[in-house]
């Protein structure tokens, strides 16, 4: 209900009423990479506003990801980022929900980052796992 009334005043835009969220884009530009970035490391992926899924074109590859990736700062606690103006960053040493680490091997993780992503050319099944305050995204190339 609430999605469909947020439609009827921004038609061309997809609503959502609580994660994970998808961004859909035609382009990799510097822009859609710092979107991409920022949203799904919002308070170390801690608010459902996070972004979770992406689909991206057919050129991006896992290394354009890991380097997207490799600009996340790290904090140690919240009042840091309230201090220092940081909404996304990386909560180091953050307990949050597990890893994908042991439980998905399909999942990468970042070189130096508490990051772990996939890139697939299929979209990702049913019933997403959101990682609670971790930074985790699927990424779907669009193969056509």
């Amino acid at each position: 209900e609430l999605a469909a009334s947020i439609k009827a005043g921004y038609p061309n835009t997809i609503t959502s009423t609580g994660g994970p969220n998808t961004l859909y884009t035609t382009e990799w530009t510097p822009a859609v990479q710092d979107a991409v970035r920022m949203s799904a490391s919002i308070e170390s992926s801690g608010q459902c506003t996070a972004l979770r899924h992406c689909v991206v074109p057919s050129s991006v590859t896992s290394t354009d990801v890991e380097d997207l990736f490799g600009s996340v700062e790290g904090i140690e606690k919240a009042e840091d980022a309230l201090r220092d103006y940081k909404f996304d960053c990386i909560f180091e040493n953050h307990a949050g929900s597990v890893t994908p680490a042991g439980q998905d091997d399909t999942y990468t993780k970042h070189g130096t980052k508490d990051v772990h992503y996939k890139v697939n050319t299929h979209m990702p099944e049913n019933h997403i796992h959101e990682y609670w305050r971790k930074v985790v995204v699927d990424v779907t190339t669009d193969a056509t």
